[in-house]
């Protein structure tokens, strides 16, 4: 694509960072990307998502010291966590977190696994709870 077109079609379309309703009533993002056409994003554009907000997610988590000090698995596991709830919603595991900053990893497991969270996923919250137990 020429460079002429780009600069074109980013003028035309304007960048729009969260979703929006376009004129012909699309849902639509970015520059003028319809999200409802059907074919959704290619493997390389989620791929970059994950990227970006792994990111995101690794910087968040590397504010608690109890992280930085965590052995891979717990750190694997701790993102995944971190990555499905966001940052206001992890923060309020708050007897989870104490549990981690005191290196109690059974009862970080107990404190993970009473939750909303592993009721709506159980696999994962399993998969998660044992993985910082075991380290």
């Amino acid at each position: 694509m020429s460079d002429l077109a780009v600069e074109l079609i980013k003028r035309h379309e304007g960048l729009r960072l969260s979703p929006y309703t376009c004129s012909a009533g699309y849902l639509t993002i970015g520059y003028g990307r319809n999200l409802e056409r059907g074919d959704g994003i290619s493997e390389a554009e989620a791929e970059l998502m994950l990227q970006n907000d792994l990111k995101e997610t690794y910087a968040d988590l590397d504010k608690f010291v109890w992280y930085r000090n965590a052995t891979p698995n717990r750190r694997a596991a701790l993102c995944d966590l971190r990555f499905q709830l966001g940052p206001n919603r992890f923060r309020g595991f708050k007897r989870f977190i104490a549990a981690m900053a005191n290196d109690d990893w059974a009862l970080a497991r107990v404190e993970l696994l009473d939750s909303l969270y592993a009721e709506q996923v159980p696999n994962r919250a399993n998969t998660i709870a044992d993985m910082i137990e075991a380290g």
